[in-house]
């Protein structure tokens, strides 16, 4: 299990820039993600893991303002959750909307979210994004990623998966240090997690 978070609002009150990538390959979901946090003047490396396991299937990773990462990170119920539940991710983000509503992190008057990150989520083999509206995203390929290193992390999977025999793990690695390689604030240690095999 693991979890935290990075990436979106202003460095101004310090703002997570990270990179989480996942990929779902042979029936389970993995999840990798960055140990940045920076301010508008330091960078650091945080203890807190960035990916977490929340149950046997369901893995998550969150990106942007600390206090909407820490949320996500320890504050969802899954006693509220039936395990049998249809759409899992669509929980996860009402339950997470929810929180963010009553804690007072919510969109503002100009439409710009600016308290609230998004969060990768793998439940039992499916890979699904929830963006900073609270909307869910599932991509045709079999990986995705969020946080500031997205672009570089999305293009080193996309090269590693293009051959037949590819591993996950090293999919994983790859994105993520490709991201810490070229994008600002993201840095290791990397963390995985993934979820049972289904």
């Amino acid at each position: 299990a693991v979890a935290e978070v990075g990436g979106g609002a202003g460095l101004a009150n310090g703002a997570p820039m990270t990179v989480i990538a996942g990929v779902s390959h042979q029936g389970r979901v993995r999840l990798a993600g960055d140990s940045g946090w920076s301010t508008r003047y330091t960078e650091s490396v945080q203890v807190d893991p960035k990916v977490r396991r929340l149950r046997a299937d369901v893995v998550i990773g969150a990106s942007g303002p600390k206090r909407f990462c820490d949320i996500v990170r320890l504050r969802l119920d899954f006693t509220r959750c039936d395990k049998a539940a249809e759409d899992v991710p669509l929980w996860i983000a009402d339950e997470i909307h929810r929180i963010c509503g009553e804690i007072g992190l919510s969109m503002n008057q100009d439409s710009q979210n600016y308290d609230v990150g998004s969060a990768l989520i793998g439940v039992r083999d499916r890979i699904t994004r929830m963006d900073n509206a609270f909307g869910i995203v599932r991509d045709r390929n079999p990986y995705d990623a969020i946080g500031s290193g997205t672009e570089v992390a999305l293009g080193a999977m996309h090269a590693m998966t293009r051959g037949e025999q590819w591993a996950p793990r090293d999919v994983l690695r790859a994105a993520v240090r490709a991201a810490a390689a070229h994008c600002p604030r993201v840095r290791g240690p990397f963390r995985f997690v993934s979820t049972e095999s289904t």
